[in-house]
């Protein structure tokens, strides 16, 4: 784990090949696979800095975190995230989103450390923020800080609308079971788990892994699944599917092989 700045700076110099997780909750990591360095940044890399409805804070820091943050400055935009067990660094590289909202929409800009120990802020734009994807996708950079532009509101109506987002999602996912959260994008126009649902898969049992009761785009672990076990089941709904409705699925898990 990188708990400073200073040594983000010096492994950035000449890293090895690494990949960054943030609290890998949209991956799985196939243990026999070639990634050798995982790196995380410590929640505490950062201090947060407030000016005016602007909010920096480290992209290591829990999403929780951050909503008492905005809840206890009375600062408005986070609160779809509530619930989701994330951090700030990974919601930005996968652009997270729900119910019409995505972390790229609030992002002013990012900060950056890249190969050969470079700082660099990129502004929102150059962040290239699309539909679950970001520039962080596809280049071998750290991200340490991220600045939002948030809103004011008051402390009582932002722990109202945290309640309510963790509300929504708890009636409609699957958060305490052992998920690493949605399958598969969203096709164009559509809404993957009611394609799913529509198509018999909701509660669908493969082995070691079934496609959850609660909303079909979520598989579970219901035994001891394996990364092969997983990768299985989402080529066969994916092949399945594209068979049955010439749609192909485009996973939002990252299987890291």
């Amino acid at each position: 784990m990188l708990e400073t700045i200073d040594e983000v700076v010096e492994f950035m110099k000449d890293p090895p090949i690494f990949m960054m997780v943030g609290k890998g909750s949209n991956i799985v990591i196939n243990p026999e696979g070639n990634v050798r360095t995982i790196m995380q940044i410590s929640p505490y890399l950062s201090k947060e800095i407030i000016e005016n409805t602007f909010l920096t804070v480290g992209s290591g820091m829990s999403i929780t975190r951050c909503l008492s943050l905005c809840q206890k400055y009375g600062l408005s935009g986070l609160e779809f995230a509530a619930g989701v067990p994330a951090s700030i660094g990974g919601m930005v590289a996968m652009n997270f989103g729900c119910w019409g909202i995505e972390v790229g929409n609030i992002v002013s800009r990012v900060r950056v450390v890249k190969k050969g120990g470079a700082i660099q802020w990129l502004t929102s734009k150059e962040c290239q923020f699309g539909y679950r994807t970001s520039i962080f996708q596809s280049q071998n950079w750290v991200v340490t800080d991220v600045q939002f532009c948030l809103s004011k509101s008051t402390p009582e109506d932002i722990q109202a609308s945290i309640k309510a987002s963790i509300k929504q999602r708890l009636n409609k996912q699957p958060l305490r079971d052992k998920t690493f959260g949605s399958i598969f994008k969203n096709p164009p126009g559509q809404h993957v788990g009611k394609l799913l649902e529509d198509l018999g898969y909701k509660g669908k049992q493969f082995q070691n892994v079934q496609l959850s009761r609660k909303h079909a785009n979520f598989l579970l672990n219901t035994g001891k699944a394996t990364f092969q076990d997983v990768k299985s089941v989402i080529v066969t709904i994916q092949e399945e599917v594209i068979t049955q409705t010439g749609i192909h699925l485009k996973p939002e898990v990252h299987l890291v092989t």
